[in-house]
């Protein structure tokens, strides 16, 4: 039977040394920090759709029509 990992070896089952690839997510956890990037690359590269987009800056432009009805009162009442 394969032994369990534990941060007190000093590699991951992959081979990264520690202490420099050790990190705690956000559950607390103690993982490889390069083995959690090479989850995340792949995970992206199997899901490009839910990769999040990046917004774009559009100046708003200004309506002339209301600039009209504002300056003339041409509202309601």
């Amino acid at each position: 039977m394969r032994q369990r990992w534990r941060a007190q070896q000093p590699t991951c089952l992959h081979g990264h040394p520690f202490p420099q690839n050790l990190f705690h997510n956000s559950s607390g956890y103690a993982q490889c920090r390069a083995c959690f990037r090479k989850s995340k690359r792949a995970w992206a590269s199997k899901h490009p759709d839910r990769r999040p987009r990046r917004r774009t800056y559009i100046p708003a432009a200004p309506d002339p029509i209301a600039i009209d009805r504002a300056v003339g009162g041409g509202g309601r009442g």
